[in-house]
């Protein structure tokens, strides 16, 4: 995260001592969004942005169908470095990734109502898979848990890199794709997909301000670890 925000600063910076006519949001739109579009065509489904990090998963009925969906998603991680590490924002300046995959049984929740707010949780033992394989990948690794190594195993190729994780360097075609279906929200459900906007989103969006939503502040971070609270406990 530091590292990103650091990227983030010096990229700010000197976007602003050259007067560019690009801000930063929109250059990083525009990165994110090509990774959005990779994910779709392979399949998965955007549902986190959590700081510099995107979060998405693959739905499986069963553990049988879940090999051939990990695939799908080690195939579509191949892909996004191979277009977008080390990838060229503005002059002199460039973003790289890595990548964790995990895989078995996720938990989503609805959470919260305080305040007409709410939040959508994505939990379980494979974001905590992602989580260790991450801490073992290196700008433009592809990083496979243990558990969803087992699943690809027969077709894909890769090395060791700790605690029982691989490094993703080749994988076999899983057949044919099925492109993620667009979404379309009907108006009686707008109040409700409200409630997940953020307020100084909302209020923005009432006021018509819908072309730009950056803004430069100078702001404090404060990261909290509450190691006993997981999957597992009740809400």
């Amino acid at each position: 995260m530091s590292e990103y925000l650091e990227s983030l600063a010096s990229l700010t910076s000197q976007l602003i001592l050259r007067r560019a006519n690009e801000d930063p949001a929109r250059m990083l739109n525009r990165y994110f969004g090509q990774m959005i579009e990779l994910i779709g065509a392979y399949g998965g489904d955007v549902v986190k942005f959590a700081g510099d990090a995107l979060i998405a998963t693959w739905r499986s009925p069963d553990e049988a169908a879940m090999a051939a969906q990990v695939t799908h998603v080690g195939q579509c991680a191949l892909l996004m470095p191979a277009r977008l590490h080390n990838h060229a924002v503005s002059e002199g300046q460039r973003l790289s990734m890595k990548l964790a995959v995990g895989a078995g049984e996720v938990l989503s929740e609805h959470l919260g109502g305080v305040l007409d707010r709410w939040e959508f949780l994505v939990a379980g033992e494979p974001l905590a898979q992602v989580g260790q394989a991450n801490h073992h990948a290196r700008p433009g690794d592809i990083v496979v848990s243990a558990q969803a190594w087992r699943l690809i195993a027969d077709r894909a190729s890769g090395e060791s890199c700790g605690e029982d994780n691989m490094r993703l360097v080749h994988i076999g075609p899983p057949g044919a794709l099925a492109p993620s279906s667009p979404l379309v929200p009907h108006p009686e459900t707008a109040a409700c997909l409200r409630a997940f906007i953020p307020g100084a989103i909302r209020a923005r969006l009432d006021a018509g301000h819908t072309d730009w939503l950056g803004e430069l502040r100078r702001i404090s971070l404060m990261f909290i670890n509450l190691p006993d609270f997981h999957a597992d406990t009740p809400l």
